[in-house]
């Protein structure tokens, strides 16, 4: 991460293998996924996953995260929404 005032660089954090990093709109919090759990350890669509992965959820201030999900193979990026996004009109 770089803060644009004072040009210092910091370390967010050290996963051999992630992808598909994601800011939320707030740059508060970022996911990224790495490969993880049991192959073939659960379902998707009545079928085990042949390359399970994890989805990570990081809060920049503080630095906690925690893995929110198990998703097979991914094939696209999330997206972030606000809860007013999913509100029915």
């Amino acid at each position: 991460m770089l803060n644009l005032e004072n040009g210092v660089r910091t370390k967010l954090f050290n996963a051999k293998n992630a992808s598909i990093v994601n800011w939320s709109p707030d740059s508060q919090y970022f996911t990224y996924i790495i490969p993880g759990g049991n192959p073939g350890g659960f379902l998707v669509w009545g079928m085990k996953c042949p390359e399970p992965y994890r989805v990570w959820v990081w809060r920049v201030d503080d630095g906690a995260h925690d893995w929110v999900d198990g998703i097979c193979k991914p094939s696209r990026a999330f997206v972030w929404l606000k809860s007013s996004d999913l509100a029915i009109k």
